[in-house]
């Protein structure tokens, strides 16, 4: 995640926030002046992606994020006529460096968030990761545990296991995508049958305007689409939203709706 920079150096003319440097302008070459000024313009957080599926790619120590979600058609049928509003938390955090090393990351899911029964669901997730590269195209690969430790209605459901490799590459034969892609592919122990059963899940996304993707998976019974934004460059805040079951194979088609925060532990201001 790129370094912020503080509020004043973006309202203020830049030359004055380049003067503000421990260095003399008169040091500066002009290349130099105009790496400064472009590392002050905001970038998006958004990157090409793969929704509703697990990623090879992780979180490297100190990055992380919280993520509320909603969805309006509850997955399990005996829970659909009663609530069929579902809501959830998350909170995630990451360790170690997957470029050099191996990085893991932790997830933490509170499933119940009807007023009155908050945090009487959740469970737990752990992820172990490693980035590489081919031909320099970056390439993630992980190994995961999802479901784990339920308590509340999630304990009815098994722990899965996967594992999922990602690689991002570029494309030019869409001229309204921008270059690059994101290609995920992997197995998993609970893909089918609402966590039940084993299964392959595939996807691919990419971005169609500089703060925005989109992409379409398989996720081992079900077609998932979905988009993120980011409404504001300043800010690392992520929304989502997407169709499950497209196809209606499960008879479980629902709209799907998160909002994220991302931050970096080791960011300087």
């Amino acid at each position: 995640m790129r370094t912020q920079i503080k509020q004043s150096c973006l309202y203020t003319i830049p030359v004055l926030c380049v003067l503000s440097l421990p260095v003399s302008a008169a040091d500066l070459s002009p290349q130099d002046v105009l790496n400064i000024l472009d590392s002050m313009v905001p970038r998006s957080a958004v990157g090409p992606s793969t929704f509703g599926i697990p990623s090879g790619y992780g979180l490297n120590d100190g990055q992380g994020y919280v993520a509320v979600a909603i969805t309006n058609n509850r997955q399990l049928e005996d829970e659909r006529d009663s609530q069929p509003i579902d809501g959830s938390y998350a909170l995630g955090i990451g360790l170690g460096d997957a470029s050099t090393g191996i990085g893991f990351e932790s997830n933490l899911g509170i499933l119940s968030s009807t007023p009155g029964d908050q945090t009487e669901a959740g469970n737990l997730g752990f992820k172990l990761h490693k980035r590489t590269a081919y031909q320099e195209m970056p390439i993630g690969i992980s190994l995961g545990a999802s479901n784990v430790a339920p308590w509340g209605d999630p304990s009815a459901i098994k722990t899965s296991f996967y594992t999922a490799a990602s690689m991002i590459t570029s494309q030019t034969l869409i001229p309204t995508l921008k270059p690059d892609l994101m290609i995920t592919g992997g197995l998993s122990s609970g893909a089918r049958n609402y966590g039940q059963d084993p299964g392959v899940f595939i996807g691919i996304g990419g971005k169609y305007a500089e703060t925005a993707s989109m992409s379409v998976s398989w996720a081992g019974d079900e077609l998932v689409a979905g988009t993120t934004f980011q409404p504001a460059l300043k800010y690392p805040v992520m929304v989502s939203a997407g169709i499950g079951d497209i196809t209606k194979s499960n008879d479980a088609q629902r709209l799907l709706l998160s909002i994220s925060y991302s931050f970096d532990l080791n960011d300087q201001e």
